[in-house]
């Protein structure tokens, strides 16, 4: 079976999800992280978060899933 790997990393959070051929979804993952304020109308982020959130979320996904079953993967910010 072809599953497909999608990736979104958002404002305040990562999320990952499986989807079969048929476009079911099979599973998802998400994770959060801060959102720094330094100033008034002002928003910051760590690069390095989102980089460790979407490994823990296809650590956790490849626990679940053999690599070789997924065919695709799409990834949005």
């Amino acid at each position: 079976m072809s599953l497909f790997l999608v990736i979104d990393i958002g404002t305040s959070s990562a999320k990952a999800a499986i989807y079969q051929e048929d476009g079911r979804k099979r599973m998802s993952f998400n994770t959060t992280y801060d959102v720094n304020y330094p100033r008034l109308g002002w928003a910051e982020q760590n690069l390095q978060d989102w980089w460790t959130a979407t490994q823990h979320l296809c650590q956790k996904i490849l626990q679940e899933t053999r690599a070789e079953e997924i065919n695709c993967i799409s990834v949005s910010g």
